[in-house]
């Protein structure tokens, strides 16, 4: 079980820093499209309230299980935006996540 934590934790910090380097380049759309930026930050902040409510509604022995499935769908989301992010346009981009 502490095997699996680790695991987990070390997935997540690899997640984090990944983000800071996908934040990086969200700042060159800051000018572009600020409304299309503070649209895509509630929606994440929405998806992360929802994980949370997850876990705080679930047993602590499911927590390994939902915080695996919350890391894996916050990998996906950032693949997704990792490729947003190689767009000549952005802001087309995030939209599309945001209209999902």
């Amino acid at each position: 079980m502490l095997h699996l934590i680790s695991n987990l934790l070390n997935d997540r910090k690899k997640q984090l820093e990944e983000q800071k380097d996908m934040d990086n380049k969200l700042k060159s759309a800051r000018e572009k499209c600020p409304q299309v930026l503070i649209d895509f930050f509630l929606l994440e902040r929405a998806i992360n309230r929802k994980q949370c409510n997850t876990i705080n509604a679930s047993s602590i022995l499911d927590y390994p299980k939902i915080i695996g499935e919350n890391l894996t769908m916050i990998e996906k989301r950032n693949s997704e935006l990792k490729k947003i992010l190689e767009l000549d346009n952005i802001c087309d981009g995030l939209r599309r996540i945001i209209n999902q």
